[in-house]
């Protein structure tokens, strides 16, 4: 039976992925993006500004319809600074999975895409969970302006906290039938590459890549992110899962 999923960042990249994989195996999407691809047979194409929270209540009016997933895989690099990090990657994406829920039928599926980038989650869980309990855009912006994220800090702390909501906002919805999980990419070779080597320094990616062989791809993530939509993963809920080719399994290694 198809199903109707919200993709973000459905232009390009991850999200471009997964709508591919979605239309192919029948869904209808709803793609919401910056810009749209034309080339895409979207049931429905809507601009948001992840940044902007006026944009994002405008996106979520104009979904009327019950849906029965979202993806949240658009995001931005780091280097526009840790407030408009912040407001993407994290209160944006927030305040849209929130907008929807009324719109979610019982056994939707949310999906957020973090990154492996955000693996220090757990010294700074506190922060994360005060940070959830915020609950909405302007209230998480006030408490970013009194706990401030530096700049060269924000991609991380973002997918940090964007993994700590994933698990607090699941145990929120349990009684609702509304499954939400994390999957955590390592590099990945999109448009996005040369601003993540400017945010998070050339070596630092460069040594990822080389303890796994090689970076990933768009349609190495898109899989899973998918299948996380479907009825055979009705069991997974709360999950924080990596995709990433073996990497986080080698940090553990340099421990043993």
């Amino acid at each position: 039976m198809s199903k109707t999923i919200v993709v973000t960042g459905s232009s390009a990249g991850i999200g471009r992925a997964v709508t591919e994989l979605l239309l192919a195996r029948g869904d209808a999407v709803i793609g919401l993006d910056r810009s749209e691809s034309t080339d895409l047979d979207l049931a429905r194409f809507i601009p948001v500004d992840l940044g902007d929270d006026q944009s994002i209540d405008e996106a979520i009016a104009a979904i009327e319809n019950p849906i029965d997933g979202l993806c949240n895989v658009a995001g931005v690099s780091g280097i526009g600074g840790a407030d408009l990090t912040m407001r993407v990657n994290y209160l944006g994406l927030r305040a849209l999975t929130l907008g929807l829920a009324d719109r979610m039928k019982r056994g939707s599926s949310v999906v957020n895409v973090a990154s492996i980038a955000g693996a220090q989650w757990l010294p700074r869980k506190e922060q994360h969970l005060a940070l959830a309990r915020t609950n909405s855009f302007d209230n998480g912006l006030k408490w970013l302006a009194d706990n401030p994220v530096a700049d060269e800090d924000g991609y991380p702390y973002s997918k940090e906290a964007l993994r700590v909501w994933t698990r607090f906002q699941a145990t929120e919805w349990l009684s609702s039938g509304i499954r939400m999980n994390c999957v955590n990419p390592g590099p990945v070779n999109t448009g996005l590459r040369s601003e993540f080597l400017e945010s998070l320094g050339t070596e630092r990616v460069q040594d990822d890549i080389n303890r796994v062989g090689r970076d990933g791809t768009a349609p190495d993530i898109a899989p899973l992110i998918a299948w996380l939509t479907t009825d055979e993963s009705t069991w997974i809920n709360g999950s924080d899962i990596p995709a990433d080719g073996g990497l986080a399994a080698s940090f553990l290694g340099d421990l043993l």
